[in-house]
């Protein structure tokens, strides 16, 4: 009797649920329930609306500031800005800025031809985006970031966008070049204020970071306006993202058949080795500039302010969606290696404490115009910003010959077991025999870089002066430069001043090297020998390099040749005597390239270096 009992009641219970969920459906039905993304609504009716709600009547475009911040907006729906929302804030010569003033998204139209660049994905192709979950909202936030929980150990990086995390617009004010909001994300608590200005012909997006608010978590990096001129392949349609890898590299639209999931993410100015860095076989980014052309429309982007933290971020179609996209990443913290044994071969990984700051981080977007869309409008419009804004002025030309440059080795130290070997290369006098060989055989447009002359030759780092004397010495060089400068010919001083394995110039590690985040003096691992040498503090090397500027001077020398080290890394630096951060490090070296301005007109006159054969003023990237 009690089994059957039992059964009885169970019987009644599930008859119970299910009128309950049925009647539940039909509520539901009755209501009317409202899709999740705009893609997924039916034609006709924006996303929560009711049937027979009325259509949203454009904003009238207006170009006046308001007098006062508007308040917080409510958390926008997961979608796509309504177009029609959209209104005209500001207007230059050559276009128009349109903002929808609940996400803070805009377009940048052109007033000639009516192309328009958005900040968010084309809602032309939208529709077809099969992407789900989280990466589908971060494709449509006007910001996405990534951050820990630095006060549990166990923490791991997470990434939020702005409308995942029901986030608000507060704040908004036009001004007279676009407008500024504060991006507040209600559930992680960080405070984004930003500010987008349009100019004659860019559109420049800013992260104000001394008004950055952290609640309880630490921002990693962000990226703002990701998606800004983002466009998916399109068969017979010329596509590809510029990526300044090396000397430049495309990655072209394609269709992604194989399911490729690979992306691109490169620091500025290449790896700060007081942080830990990904190993890869790519070459070092050393211009903070991108571009993204898509059928017959482009836009070339610069970053402009703040790259020294920064990275570059370029996903092709199929990496995170169907868009082709490419945006710089702006770092506030980056993972280290905090050692707990003296010789650091034990320890964990963990991220900076303190947040790098900088006044404001901007990334200047150029619109091409589609008659000139493609590469080297891109290089054009880049090289004019250099002139114009950084004080780049062309090479002239010496005469019809092409330049030809000659890298000399002095000498060179082969290792031995119980001794070292002295390997002779060329002397002063040899140097001067090969140039006159080379003029009188009609060769006149010459440069010559001239390496490994200091004692020791070229492996040797550190105390470069005197000239060697196995080569000539000081006199041999005096003579051999003064010789060249009567054949019109330039010589340059190839020197390292970032690596000292000799101990010269009192150099102590301990004291003079770099030293990363945990305390741990970093030392170089020569790839061809695994030979270990340490990194110089670069506070200490520019002490160095201003102290042998004289000697550079008598000797005649045109120029030093920087090999490796100055103009091709930029390293944070934790040695508390020559504490700098890589923008004090960025600024310090501009102030050393004025000082060597003013000295250039007696005869250290172009201190320049080379990087993968391209010309460019120290400290340039």
């Amino acid at each position: 009797m009690k089994r059957w009992g039992t059964k009885r009641i169970l019987y009644s219970l599930t008859a119970v649920l299910a009128l309950v969920l049925a009647a539940g459906y039909l509520w539901g039905q009755a209501k009317g329930g409202a899709p999740i993304y705009a893609a997924d609504q039916p034609a006709g009716k924006a996303p929560g609306a009711s049937a027979d709600a009325g259509a949203a009547k454009p904003a009238a475009a207006s170009g006046s500031a308001a007098a006062h911040p508007q308040p917080a907006s409510a958390p926008p729906k997961l979608a796509l800005p309504d177009e029609a929302g959209f209104r005209v804030i500001a207007e230059s010569s050559q276009l128009k800025l349109w903002v929808d003033e609940k996400t803070g998204h805009f377009k940048a139209e052109s007033k000639q031809t009516g192309q328009v660049w958005r900040s968010y994905p084309d809602p032309a192709y939208w529709p077809k985006e099969t992407i789900t979950g989280n990466w589908r909202n971060n494709l449509m936030s006007p910001v996405m970031l990534e951050y820990i929980d630095a006060s549990n150990a166990k923490s791991q990086a997470k990434i939020v966008s702005w409308l995942e995390d029901k986030g608000t617009l507060e704040g908004f004010q036009t001004t007279a070049t676009g407008f500024k909001a504060v991006y507040n994300f209600t559930g992680t608590q960080f405070r984004i204020p930003v500010e987008v200005r349009l100019k004659d012909d860019y559109v420049e997006t800013v992260v104000r970071d001394p008004e950055i608010q952290e609640g309880k978590l630490s921002l990693l990096n962000l990226k703002l306006f990701p998606l800004f001129g983002a466009e998916p392949y399109q068969e017979g349609e010329e596509g590809y993202i510029v990526i300044p890898d090396g000397s430049g590299a495309l990655i072209r639209f394609k269709p992604n058949l194989i399911n490729d999931k690979s992306f691109y993410r490169a620091n500025v100015y290449g790896p700060d080795s007081a942080f830990f860095n990904e190993q890869t076989d790519r070459n070092p980014l050393r211009l903070p500039v991108f571009g993204l052309k898509a059928g017959k429309q482009a836009f070339v982007g610069v970053m402009v302010s703040g790259e020294e933290y920064g990275k570059l971020f370029a996903a092709p179609g199929g990496a995170f969606g169907q868009y082709n996209w490419v945006t710089p990443e702006w770092q506030y913290r980056t993972k280290y290696f905090q050692s707990t044994s003296k010789k650091g071969e034990t320890g964990f990984f963990t991220y900076s404490k303190e947040r790098f700051g900088v006044k404001e981080r901007a990334a200047r977007y150029y619109l091409l115009d589609s008659g000139a869309a493609d590469y080297t409008a891109m290089a054009s419009k880049y090289r004019a910003y250099l002139m114009q804004e950084k004080g780049l002025k062309p090479l002239a030309a010496k005469g019809s010959q092409v330049p030809f440059y000659v890298d000399l080795i002095g000498a060179d130290i082969k290792k031995g077991l119980l001794w070292d070997k002295y390997l002779q290369g060329t002397t002063t006098d040899e140097a001067a025999q090969l140039i006159q060989d080379l003029t009188a055989k009609g060769i006149r447009n010459m440069t010559v870089n001239y390496a490994g002359w200091q004692d020791g030759g070229y492996s040797s780092y550190g105390g470069l002066f005197p000239v060697d004397s196995r080569l000539g010495g000081n006199e041999g060089m005096k003579r051999f430069i003064e010789f060249a400068h009567s054949q019109q010919i330039k010589v340059n001083l190839t020197a390292n001043y970032t690596l000292n394995s000799n101990g010269s110039d009192g150099f102590w590690p301990i004291l003079d090297g770099i030293r990363d985040l945990a305390g741990t003096v970093l030392e170089y691992e020569n790839p061809a020998n695994r030979e270990m040498t340490t990194l110089v503090s670069p506070k200490r090397t520019e002490e160095l390099v201003v102290r042998d500027l004289k000697q550079y001077q008598a000797l005649g020398a045109d120029g030093i040749y920087f090999n490796e080290g100055i103009g091709q890394y930029l390293n944070s630096d934790y040695n508390s005597r020559y504490a700098a951060t890589a923008m004090r490090c960025l600024k310090a070296s501009a102030r050393f390239c004025k000082r060597r301005e003013k000295r250039s007109a007696a005869s250290v006159s172009r201190m320049r270096t080379s990087t993968h054969g391209i010309k460019s003023d120290i400290f340039t990237g």
